[in-house]
């Protein structure tokens, strides 16, 4: 499966399938529906996956489709039977183009990620799956399996939740979310999260249970760990057979306990001629596939909330025992003025010994606008004070109105960042909910672009016109390079003015590098303004060069713009000579011929002509 670094497991039409299968959702999966990151299924060795009618340890399979939800998009969800729901969506063999002798072609592709019930009410998932802005169009079904080779397992009103909230998220090398259901599910026990933190050994034996390429549910019981990463344990490489679609996917130790989401992967699907193959690599190869340890995400839950099982901060008991106290445990513990921890109701105000005094409201106690712009303020140009630093107005390129004009030469590289901007302008490739910023330039000859932007899950987008969608001339979500869900776009362009927007695909946003590259290559316009003009010319921007008479002179220079015979053809002639005037009335000039070669060499010569 592909993932972040390699591409986050979901697929979607750019990305993950949970994009695809959640177009106003997130997704994660192989192909490409899905959201936040890049899709792409992979399998090592041997293909492991299982149904979960043919897994051959049944007491597992039984758990895996208790703790197993699928995430798909609600409009997908035909309810009007609360006893045999039923979800739209295409097949796997259509959707991917798979070639023929490939597995489960036959089997629908409705899910985007995949998430595990960790608690009477939440689910546990990647952060690159599911945003704020995505949940209220998010649903979650638990027994989307096959119960047989051909028959899909019935779905019912009980099997299906809305998303409510993501509590916590992150999309980073520990990438995960947290999913607040509508209600509590019925009738499921949660899994057992491993909450201690200790890193993976490598060689650790592990099952994968998921909806890769979004197909029913499948266990992989064929993977073990390749790289714990004990020095950072933020995630672990193993070799699991996954793709996009598997983002989210629960990861368990052989004796039941989750341990991590698998977040990324390997490229999941190649071509063999006009059709795909799925990706085999040997176990030792290929990149390997990520997954977050699951303890990452319960910590982080734990710090705003008390999940029954999960966190003991927060079950109203000020347990010394478990290390909690009014530092690291207010909920239960409360706060003390003088513990040396700002939490709680403490402020600058009301406790200065925590919290100092920055904040007070007052520049006083050796503050400085470095120090404390909260009480100093900022004096720079264009800076406000955000999260007690100087910063740029966040207001500058935020919208067509106050573009960042990008000088059109050589190479231009800025660093911003996106976190404080608004959301105004959707591109085709990632959708509404991230905010963006943009970069305005103009051309005056024909040049190249190749602008590559990195930091974060980043798509970006190009327009002649910066506040007309349909103006659009391309659009990048992931491009490898520069990977790691960075964005590139490589365009020609004519002469004209055109917007470059910087953007995040779902809602995600943060610091970026923005490079662009402008390679000129063809003549400078003169006449920017003129659309029938690239050159002044001989009569100057707004005038064509036209020749009415075809001979030699421009219009704007002729005397006699429809008479290729008169004497004033001649640069020698004056009014009255010969033919007593200036331009042919009658039968032409006499000397016309003979003048006529003349006239044409001397008239590129001569800007004006004298009659």
């Amino acid at each position: 499966m592909s993932h972040p670094v390699a591409s986050p497991r979901s697929p979607r039409p750019p990305r993950l399938l949970a994009a695809a299968l959640l177009a106003a959702a997130a997704g994660c999966t192989a192909g490409d529906p899905g959201l936040g990151a890049t899709d792409r299924p992979v399998v090592y060795g041997v293909d492991d996956r299982q149904d979960v009618y043919a897994f051959a340890d049944q007491t597992w399979a039984a758990r895996a489709l208790e703790v197993s939800a699928a995430m798909v998009d609600t409009s997908q969800i035909n309810a009007s039977n609360p006893d045999n729901i039923t979800l739209s969506a295409g097949t796997l063999g259509n959707d991917y183009d798979l070639c023929s002798g490939e597995r489960f072609t036959d089997q629908q592709t409705a899910a985007g990620c995949s998430a595990t019930l960790i608690a009477p009410d939440l689910l546990l998932t990647a952060g690159h799956c599911i945003s704020a802005s995505q949940c209220g169009g998010t649903s979650y079904v638990f027994d989307y399996a096959m119960t047989d080779a051909t028959t899909r397992h019935t779905i019912t009103a009980d099997d299906v939740y809305a998303c409510d909230a993501v509590v916590v998220r992150q999309v980073a090398d520990a990438d995960y979310a947290v999913v607040r259901l509508d209600r509590e599910v019925v009738g499921r026990t949660p899994a057992t999260v491993a909450v201690d933190g200790a890193a993976l050994t490598n060689g650790t034996p592990l099952v994968v249970q998921g909806y890769p390429s979004g197909i029913p549910l499948k266990i992989d019981d064929g993977g073990a760990v390749r790289d714990g990463h004990p020095a950072e344990t933020q995630f672990f490489v193993a070799n699991l057979d996954t793709f996009g679609g598997n983002s989210g996917s629960g990861v368990f130790k052989d004796d039941g306990t989750l341990v991590g989401i698998l977040v990324r992967g390997e490229t999941d699907y190649v071509a063999d001629g006009s059709c795909n193959r799925v990706n085999v690599c040997a176990e030792d190869s290929c990149r390997g596939e990520d997954s977050t340890y699951a303890f990452r995400a319960i910590a982080a839950l734990c710090d705003v909330t008390s999940a029954p099982g999960l966190c003991t901060c927060g079950d109203a008991t000020c347990d010394a025992a478990e290390g909690e106290t009014t530092v690291t445990c207010p909920l239960d513990c409360g706060t003390s003025c003088g513990d040396g921890a700002c939490n709680g109701d403490e402020s600058p105000l009301n406790c200065t010994d925590d919290c100092g005094f920055c904040g007070n409201g007052a520049c006083d106690n050796g503050e400085t606008e470095g120090t404390c712009c909260l009480d100093c303020a900022c004096t720079g140009t264009d800076q406000v004070c955000l999260d007690n630093a100087c910063v740029l107005d966040p207001s500058i390129g935020d919208a067509c109105d106050t573009a960042f004009d990008l000088e059109p030469t050589g190479t231009q590289m800025i660093t911003d960042s996106t976190t404080l901007a608004s959301d105004d302008l959707a591109g085709s490739c990632a959708g509404n909910g991230a905010p963006d910023r943009v970069y305005a330039f103009t051309l005056d000859r024909q040049t190249a672009i190749d602008a590559t932007l990195t930091g974060y899950d980043t798509a970006l987008h190009l327009r002649s016109a910066c506040d007309d969608a349909g103006s659009e001339l391309a659009c990048n979500d992931d491009s490898d390079p520069p990977g790691d869900f960075g964005s590139r776009l490589e365009q020609v362009l004519e002469p004209g003015s055109y917007a470059l927007i910087v953007d995040g695909f779902g809602d995600n946003s943060g610091s970026y590098q923005l490079t662009v590259v402008f390679t000129p290559m063809g003549p400078v316009d003169e006449c920017p303004e003129d659309p029938a003009k690239t050159e002044a010319g001989a009569c100057g921007c707004g005038v064509p060069d036209d020749d009415g008479d075809s001979d030699g002179v421009p219009d704007c220079d002729d005397a006699c713009p429809e008479d290729a015979t008169d004497a004033c053809d001649d640069p020698g002639a004056e009014p009255g000579d010969e033919d007593g005037g200036c331009c042919s009335t009658g039968g032409g000039d006499p000397r016309g011929a003979a003048l006529l070669v003349v006239a044409v060499a001397l008239a590129v010569r001569r800007r004006r002509r004298r009659c």
